[in-house]
């Protein structure tokens, strides 16, 4: 980017904080993240701000999500058996991208869900599952066959 690809440069997502690079000529952020409230933050940033209106955070995730502050909706709220959740177990859940999920965390995870069910003597407990956020088919296939050889779990 320093070698000026574009005649616009633009920071998004990676760090929620000015670049100090005089080749990034906006940032794409909210009022969470530079408050409206707080004008001397401003002055600490390189970069021109493009303020989002609600969150600059942007997913294509395959849900629907309810009405933004302020704003009405017809949404119906979506059930755990519409997303194949189980209606009385426990749900652990992580919905960062799969790929930041170390494999040591994964696998402390795994340890945690079989424990529950091993333990559990109530349905929340033996019906507990890892809620993860899909990322393609070889992703959930490995994803899968770690906790069916090691932990035993479908």
């Amino acid at each position: 980017m320093a070698s000026r690809v574009a005649p616009v440069q633009i920071a998004y997502m990676g760090f929620p904080a000015s670049t100090g690079a005089s080749f990034i000529d906006y940032m794409i952020c909210d009022k969470v993240v530079v408050p409206p409230t707080q004008p001397r933050i401003r002055k600490y940033y390189s970069e021109h701000l493009i303020l989002m209106p609600h969150c600059y955070f942007v997913n294509s995730h395959k849900y629907l999500a309810g009405a933004a502050p302020g704003e009405t909706t017809h949404t119906p709220r979506l059930s755990r058996e519409a997303q194949g959740l189980p209606v009385n177990g426990f749900v652990f859940c992580c919905h960062s991208r799969p790929e930041k999920i170390d494999p040591s965390t994964f696998r402390s995870w795994l340890q945690v869900l079989t424990k529950l069910r091993q333990q559990g003597d109530i349905p929340s407990q033996t019906n507990a599952v890892l809620w993860l956020l899909r990322s393609g088919d070889a992703m959930e296939h490995n994803l899968r066959q770690i906790a069916k050889e090691e932990f035993g779990l479908e």
